[in-house]
This record gives structure tokens, C-alpha cells and sequence, in this order.
């Protein structure tokens, strides 16, 4: 039996839209993010800067259910004159990191606010959700997404009396 190969074009149509039907919602989040940074030229390594543009979705460190909010994020920084130097994109204790080389308090702003959004958005599909905790895990979760016997924000103080 052959190993059958994938190319890119095998979820595009010939117009060069995604093909929905034909993937899942997470490809199509990470399809159309690809795409959007390879519009804008690729972000730039604050790390290694003699590097070929960024242009996969590989640079986030999160769910593909952020990748929509961190294309908004992006193209608010560039607005906002952001050279498009990432020194990481990460999930940490269930919110969004967003490092740069360097930026004005503007750009810090957004960041934060960003940051902050990310606290309402499930990492996994993009759905409104909530932090929960799980195993000792923050994790930012939708329903349908939130691990079993996690306990959100509120429910995790009160069970441990924590005001």
C-alpha cells in the first residue's frame, strides 16, 4: 500500500478558498491563519533574525481556536506600526502570551487586551469559554471542550475558600 501525499492545494478549491466541507474546523483555522501571514509577508524572528519569514501556524505555542484572535492581534500591531518581530506566542496558565523584539506602550496595550480576550475564547475551537481548572492545569475551555471534574475560576475558590 502507497503512502498518499497532501498537498496544500488538496484543501482548495480552484479559486484558491478552503474547501470546508472537506476539512475540519481545525484546518480550516490553521489554513486561513497561514494564509493571512503569508498576505502580510511572514512575521520575523526577534531571535534570529538572518531567518527565512514565519509563515506557519508552528509559531504558536496554543490552540488552533486562538489563531483567529491572533491574526486580529497581528494586523492591530502592524496598525499600529509593529515591525512584526515574535519572540514567541504561547498558551500559559490558560491565557495568551504574546512576546515582541520591542514596541511602543500602544502595542503593549493591545497586547494586553488580547491577553485579557483570550481568557474568554476556548484555545480548541474558537467558542465562548471560560479559565477552568483541571489537574492543577488552567486551561481556557468551552463546554464542550472543558476536561472532566475541572472546576472554573469561581467554582475552584469556593471549593478551597479562597476569596
Amino acid at each position: 500500500m502507497e503512502n498518499e501525499v497532501y498537498m496544500i492545494t488538496d484543501w482548495l478549491d480552484q479559486n484558491g478558498n478552503p474547501k470546508i466541507e472537506e476539512q475540519t474546523q481545525k484546518e480550516a483555522l490553521c489554513l486561513e491563519f497561514e494564509r493571512y501571514l503569508q498576505s502580510i509577508g511572514g512575521l520575523k524572528s526577534a531571535w534570529y533574525t538572518d531567518k527565512v519569514p514565519i509563515i506557519s501556524r508552528n509559531i504558536c505555542s496554543c490552540g488552533d481556536g486562538w489563531l483567529p484572535m491572533i491574526q486580529n492581534l497581528i494586523q492591530e500591531l502592524i496598525d499600529a506600526g509593529w515591525n512584526k518581530e515574535i519572540s514567541q506566542i504561547k498558551e500559559k496558565f490558560g491565557s495568551l502570551r504574546f512576546y515582541i523584539g520591542g514596541g511602543s506602550d500602544e502595542m503593549y496595550t493591545i497586547i494586553g487586551k488580547y491577553e485579557h480576550k483570550s481568557l474568554e475564547i476556548c484555545e480548541e475551537c474558537g467558542e465562548p469559554g471560560e479559565l477552568v481548572i483541571s489537574n492543577r492545569w488552567w486551561q481556557t475551555k468551552c463546554d464542550k471542550h472543558k476536561p472532566e471534574g475541572s472546576f472554573s475560576q469561581k467554582e475552584f475558590n469556593k471549593k478551597f475558600n479562597i476569596e
